[in-house]
């Protein structure tokens, strides 16, 4: 299960269909269509919905922060504690199936799976322990160039420039996470969250898009988010070179 947090379904059914050939031949093969996000359509909750199949209401929150008692500055914020119900790799777990998870939101504090788990953008940092086993965070360490990032520093930023680095610098990264555990493990069910996607669309969406109220015709970054719409096809590609033709394959995203 390859997760595209904030894909959007009219850039690629449509716009660049034809330029995300991976994505594409995957539709062809199998079945696609936009699917209903949750209420409200935002990453948390959507992906612990879309993993426990119970919505907003059953879950008990609607957002990254929560009220937590009758006050108006009395906020939560919903980490993995906040979903009491088994997520698809706790059933399978408790089913003897061997998982593999990197980057699914609302994953950390890290919670023990039978096999690999790498947690996601609410980790406070790398000093935090934010795998199981404990001691994967060290072999991460030795797979990466530099700081494991978590997610985009400071994504909202003015300096493009960083962000679109740091951008590419995250999924390369967890993308080299994801073929690290696939070449040395056999799961019965592995999942992987890009969220540079959802990074790259809060910074660049304005410079590609006509309708934005805040347009800027003629930048630079004008291709930024299409450039990285087809690097995520590569590294689709490449993922899939792990899988056989027994192997299910979802593509799936929380909201577009």
């Amino acid at each position: 299960m390859i997760g595209l947090d904030s894909a959007a379904p009219e850039l690629v059914f449509d716009r660049w269909a034809a330029e995300l050939p991976t994505i594409s031949r995957l539709a062809e093969r199998g079945s696609w269509g936009r699917l209903e996000s949750t209420i409200p359509a935002i990453t948390v909750p959507a992906w612990s919905s879309m993993m426990t199949g119970c919505d907003p209401g059953q879950l008990g929150f609607y957002g990254f922060r929560n009220r937590k008692d009758w006050t108006y500055d009395g906020l939560s914020i919903a980490t993995s504690r906040a979903v009491r119900q088994p997520r698809v790799w706790n059933l399978l777990g408790d089913a003897g199936r061997r998982v593999g998870v990197v980057g699914v939101p609302q994953t950390y504090p890290v919670e023990p799976v039978k096999g690999e788990l790498v947690s996601c953008f609410l980790t406070p940092g790398t000093d935090s322990e934010f795998t199981h086993p404990p001691e994967l965070k060290a072999e991460i360490a030795d797979w990466v160039d530099g700081e494991f990032l978590l997610d985009v520093p400071d994504f909202r930023s003015d300096d493009r420039d960083r962000i679109l680095r740091d951008i590419y610098r995250l999924g390369e990264q967890h993308f080299a996470v994801s073929h690290r555990l696939l070449e040395r493990e056999s799961y019965d069910f592995f999942m992987t969250v890009d969220m540079g996607l959802d990074r790259i669309q809060h910074a660049f969406w304005r410079y590609m898009d006509p309708t934005h109220p805040r347009y800027e015709p003629g930048s630079r970054f004008a291709n930024a988010i299409h450039d990285y719409y087809a690097f995520l096809d590569r590294e689709i590609a490449r993922l899939l070179e792990h899988a056989d033709d027994d192997t299910a394959v979802l593509v799936v995203s929380d909201h577009g």
